[in-house]
């Protein structure tokens, strides 16, 4: 794992509430938006009566002054958490990233309007002014326009997009390649914190031969917003962990402090990347996963002809008429609805399609085996022999060994082996041979989604949250069939879900190393 995806991986954790432990004596965020909303009232009152102070000393009439053009107070308009892109502890809230900042979009001047004497006040272009965090003044302008104050967060928005400095000079004036924020009583630590971990999307969103995105990019942004003491806190632990990883960068053998704390949430926040399309980079000459989609839908045909033509044949063998043979009840193939893109739970790349997981799998199907059909040498699985969130078997038993009085659902080597009990224990197998299960276990065949980015998936932060959004039962919850049925399912081309799979098992051999570490 290089130093960007741990980095990546550990700001993850930070904007998701996995970071540092929530405490009850710092309250909701409900407080915080509301001193935010009053902030925001008093920043509009300040402005509107400079404006007027200065029309009057402009010399303007009253009836002028009346006609002033003043700002008005909008509440912002709620977000709901169910399109919202990952879970959030229960003291936080949704907000649009607008509702917590102002934003100053810059504005270019013409090469008369600037100079390289040092005359006037700083004036940044563009990327080139940013190195490291800090920015490079090499222009100046006597004539600003737009003007970023000091203590304000710059993020470039045209060409290179997201490269984040402080403001550290004081008034510069700054092009439209570079945006300014001012946060609103929450913290800007945070938010830049947050945005370091949103800027693969908004890279994503940049558009035109020169790419750059748009204010409305930013403003209309998910936030997640926690009470400002967690905050505090959150910044505090990204300040003491975040320098370790930039070490890491140069020795990997001194991140023991790292490895101790981090890496089941490493292993999740990785998770989640890999089915939103982060972390291997799209293949143009892989296609879209239009083709697969084609491919699976004709698979689809000829196995319903192929149980068809098997009926039949079973009718005929057992001497029905053909009268008879008419009215049989066969299946018939049915194209799967169109997936409602705005209903998406997150952004996927554009090569990638979305669909239903009921179009691959049932969670109501099973094929159960009376416990008498089993054989003695016969491999039976339990859920104590599946280790939680590894994905994998921790031992093998046999029928002789556990003389089970159950009936089993049985299962093909490369199925996928999903535990409907309990889903936050995450425990998802791909099985070496054939065998029995428990009936807590579903046993599903992919057919030509690659086994693997199945698992993947069904282990990913995203479904184990949705499973347990809709378990039933309090002690032992167990995943709902018809919600799990209608789960979002992000299908990328055969071939990139198989460099997505070979990509995760590099990096989780390496944060297995970590944790071996002595």
């Amino acid at each position: 794992m290089n130093t960007t995806q741990l980095r990546n991986s550990i700001l993850q954790s930070a904007i998701t509430g996995a970071l540092v432990p929530q405490t009850e004596s710092d309250g909701t965020a409900d407080t915080l938006i509301a001193q935010i909303e009053d902030e925001k009232r008093r920043l509009i009152a300040e402005r509107n009566a400079a404006k007027i102070a200065a029309a009057r000393a402009a010399g303007k009439s009253a009836a002028e002054i009346k006609k002033i053009k003043l700002e008005k107070y909008t509440a912002p308009k709620p977000v709901n958490p169910e399109d919202a892109p990952f879970e959030i502890p229960k003291s936080w809230r949704w907000v649009r990233l607008g509702d917590v900042i102002e934003l100053i979009s810059g504005r270019d001047l013409e090469p008369n309007n600037y100079n390289s004497n040092n005359k006037g006040i700083p004036y940044m272009t563009g990327a080139s002014n940013f190195t490291n965090g800090h920015l490079i003044i090499n222009r100046w302008t006597e004539k600003p326009m737009v003007i970023s104050h000091k203590g304000d967060l710059l993020i470039t928005c045209k060409g290179t997009i997201g490269e984040m400095a402080y403001n550290e000079i004081g008034e510069v004036h700054i092009a439209r390649q570079i945006m300014a924020i001012k946060p609103i009583v929450t913290l800007i630590d945070f938010v830049k914190y947050y945005l370091q971990s949103y800027v693969p999307i908004l890279q994503t969103k940049a558009q035109s031969f020169i790419p750059g995105i748009a204010r409305e990019d930013i403003i209309f942004a998910y936030f997640p917003l926690p009470p400002l003491p967690e905050q505090r806190r959150i910044v505090a632990k990204l300040e003491e962990i975040l320098p370790l990883v930039e070490e890491y960068g140069e020795a990997q053998g001194e991140l023991e402090t790292l490895n101790a704390v981090l890496p089941s949430r490493l292993r999740k926040s990785l998770l989640q990347q890999a089915v939103k399309g982060l972390l291997v980079p799209q293949n143009p000459d892989e296609g879209a996963a239009d083709a697969l989609i084609l491919q699976i839908e004709d698979e689809k045909r000829r196995l319903i002809a192929e149980r068809n033509a098997a009926k039949i044949a079973a009718a005929r063998a057992a001497g029905k008429s053909d009268a008879e043979i008419k009215k049989l009840k066969l299946e018939k193939y049915t194209a799967p609805k169109p997936v409602n893109q705005d209903e998406c739970p997150f952004e996927i790349p554009e090569s990638w399609r979305w669909t239903k997981l009921d179009w691959f799998i049932n969670f109501k199907s099973g094929s159960t085996e009376k416990i008498e059909n089993i054989k003695d040498d016969d491999w039976i699985l339990d859920l104590e022999d599946i280790e939680k969130e590894s994905g994998k078997i921790l031992r093998k038993k046999t029928y002789k060994e556990i003389k089970s009085k159950s009936d089993k659902h049985s299962f093909k080597k490369g199925n996928v082996l999903y535990s409907k009990l309990r889903p936050y224990l995450n425990k998802v197998v791909i099985p070496d041979a054939d065998g029995y299960c428990t009936s807590e276990i579903l046993c599903f065949d992919f057919g030509l989604i690659y086994n693997r980015y199945a698992q993947i998936f069904l282990m990913s932060p995203y479904f184990v949250s949705y499973a347990m959004d809709g378990a039933y039962g309090t002690k032992m919850p167990r995943a709902n069939a018809d919600a799990c049925n209608n789960a979002f399912f992000p299908l990328p081309p055969l071939a990139e879900q198989r460099r997505i799979v070979s990509k995760l098992e590099e990096m989780f051999a390496e944060i297995e190393k970590l944790e071996n570490q002595e």
